[in-house]
């Protein structure tokens, strides 16, 4: 079987299914990918197997730049003759979609990842809709990353309610557990990261790990903080990724704080992630919206508590009250408030960990989650009277 992933940046073929393409090329499917090569995170994908093409698309919804994307994409298509295209992101899935069906690609999923239009309004929130609307129309099979985003998918009218389901629990990828597991050595390099930033054993680090621009909440995280400083002496706010700079960039005053205070510590986006969680005794993700947020999940199989917005991609990761805690979005005062309940209450703090850890144990084994793909893979060609090869009929009927 031929499945190509199509997304608008490699950053997601190399990092958002890492580990997904070996599963599949391991059973014998050929695995391309395609999307801009716009950050070498594609050499990450073709480790595991995957066949990369680089596919000219804009970011933003440029016509020209996309319409260029869908027919290098069909001409890619008509050569390799895919059983399976498998598209998300915004311009991505429309590129993939669109490129896909004109080819006449037998199963062509689209998977929605997020929900662009929350934050806004006006054209471009029907710009939005209408072309996430289209690639629902050519798609045969829609898969949303949660039950929240498959509910606003119908409600809103994007895609009818038999077209669109949730693999498993959802998310993109399922969270790898013998990665984030906290073992002695991963304390180790927890500990090490502290030292690096010069920051005490006995110290309270409030973290989060995160594309660090305004729609994921930096400014209200370091505003909570500073709310909390004075108050509690040993707290430390470790922040973890790169800045955006052109695409909704943290405002200027927010960044100077980050850089000149001697208890706020930022460093660039990191690779081994593990490590920061490790350091971390509370992770907040005050962002603004979300498809589903991944964070939430590694943070909390890392055994730490989570504190998040409440709002679409946060609460679907998060048991309320149970696992995490949920915040108004756009409120540095609840934030605040809910990091100092958890900073004076070590027994919640370990309770909920330990409820977020074996949650996502249960829920969002990446494990777990391929076997079903591919079972729904197997299912979606049996619909289009195309017999799965031998291998994955196997694979099919091992994993049930």
């Amino acid at each position: 079987m031929r499945v190509c992933h199509v997304t608008t940046s490699d950053r997601t073929l190399g990092g958002l299914y890492a580990g997904q393409h070996r599963y599949f090329v391991e059973r014998g499917y050929e695995v391309w990918g395609a999307s801009l090569a716009d950050s070498g995170a594609w050499k990450d994908a073709e480790a595991e197997g995957l066949r990369f093409r680089p596919i000219p698309m804009s970011r933003t919804f440029n016509v020209l730049q996309n319409l260029r994307g869908v027919l290098s994409l069909y001409r890619l298509c008509r050569r390799e003759d895919f059983d399976v295209v498998e598209a998300g992101t915004f311009t991505g899935g429309f590129v993939g979609m669109v490129a896909a069906r004109l080819a006449g690609v037998p199963v062509r999923i689209f998977t929605v990842r997020g929900l662009g239009y929350e934050q806004t309004g006006g054209l471009a929130k029907w710009i939005i809709q209408a072309v996430v609307r289209w690639s629902c129309r050519c798609a045969t099979q829609v898969f949303a990353v949660s039950d929240e985003v498959r509910q606003h998918c119908v409600d809103d009218r994007l895609c009818e309610s038999g077209k669109v389901e949730v693999v498993l629990a959802g998310s993109s990828n399922g969270i790898n557990l013998e990665r984030f597991t906290l073992t002695d050595a991963l304390r180790e390099e927890g500990r090490k990261v502290r030292q690096e930033a010069g920051i005490a054993d006995d110290d309270m680090v409030l973290g989060t790990v995160a594309r660090l621009k305004v729609a994921k909440g930096v400014s209200e995280l370091v505003e909570a903080f500073l709310l909390l400083e004075k108050r509690w002496p040993g707290l430390r706010l470790l922040m973890v990724g790169g800045f955006e700079t052109m695409h909704d960039p943290v405002p200027r005053e927010t960044r100077e704080i980050m850089r000149d205070h001697p208890r706020i510590h930022h460093v660039e986006q990191q690779r081994e992630t593990e490590r920061y969680y490790a350091a971390m005794d509370i992770f907040a993700l005050p962002t603004h919206r979300e498809g589903f947020c991944n964070t939430i999940l590694e943070a909390s199989a890392m055994e730490l508590p989570v504190i998040a917005s409440d709002t679409t991609g946060c609460r679907d990761p998060i048991d309320y009250g149970a696992t995490g805690i949920l915040v108004p979005v756009r409120d540095s005062a609840a934030l605040a408030g809910a990091v100092e309940r958890l900073l004076g209450d070590e027994s919640r703090r370990r309770e909920l960990a330990r409820k977020a850890r074996r949650r996502v144990e249960e829920l969002f084994d990446q494990r777990k989650l391929w076997p079903a793909l591919e079972g729904c893979y197997r299912e979606l060609l049996e619909a289009q009277n195309l017999s799965p090869p031998e291998a994955v009929s196997q694979c099919g009927s091992e994993h049930g």
